[in-house]
């Protein structure tokens, strides 16, 4: 299998994200959205914490393709979910995100503020799509 990420000059330059990641081979992973619940459906961190539930996210994501046999690096397209996003709020989403991704070799990725999301609490909410050998 081979990820080719692509950032075409007849495009505007990016920062953070790939325009496209072009799969040849391997398999596809579908993953269901992910929020900053515990293992107990807990939410983390204070009311109104987007780093930790980022993180928490994150973390779900990890070990959701670790035990398909994947890893962060086979992320090839995200979408964030966030709610009341903005710019303000940027950095407490963004700092987490470039710890667990590949900065190099990032996803193709789409950001939508959204007002809610399952529950009143919920901030965020990534959905991603992964490809593995």
């Amino acid at each position: 299998m081979s990820k080719e990420h692509l950032r075409p000059d007849t495009v505007h330059p990016t920062a953070g994200y790939s325009h496209v990641v072009k799969v040849t081979g391997g398999t596809t992973l579908y993953l269901a959205g992910q929020v900053g619940w515990d293992m107990e459906r807990n939410i983390v961190g204070e009311k109104g914490d987007y780093e930790a539930q980022t993180k928490q996210a994150l973390e779900n994501i990890k070990a959701v393709l670790e035990a398909a046999g994947g890893s962060m690096d086979d992320i090839v397209k995200m979408t964030l979910y966030i709610k009341d996003y903005s710019t303000d709020i940027r950095s407490q989403i963004v700092e987490p995100l470039w710890s667990y991704l590949n900065s190099e070799k990032p996803p193709a990725t789409t950001l939508i503020g959204v007002a809610t999301l399952a529950q009143p609490d919920l901030l965020i909410e990534l959905d991603v799509i992964a490809a593995i050998d």
